[in-house]
């Protein structure tokens, strides 16, 4: 995972497979984690899949994505761009 998603100018859609999501509460605490993250403009998580859709501008960093949902308790696997 590099520093940030895309250049800067960019607005990107990504997906990110995130460990840990049981149910509705889940996918309420991870939206806003990611949405709390500087450059995230768009999350959308789904517990059964365990992944996150997210739209974001392309400087939003994967270190604060990464830190915001070890915070909310859960673990970033990996980030598919889109």
């Amino acid at each position: 995972m590099g520093d940030s998603l895309a250049p800067e100018d960019e607005v990107i859609n990504c997906r990110l497979h995130i460990a840990g999501m049981a149910g509705p509460n889940c996918v309420a605490r991870v939206e806003r984690a990611l949405m709390a993250v500087p450059g995230v403009q768009n999350a959308i998580a789904d517990h059964v899949r365990g992944e996150a859709i997210v739209r974001a501008a392309g400087n939003a960093s994967v270190d604060l994505i990464k830190q915001a949902l070890d915070e909310a308790g859960y673990r970033l696997h990996a980030v598919d761009g889109d």
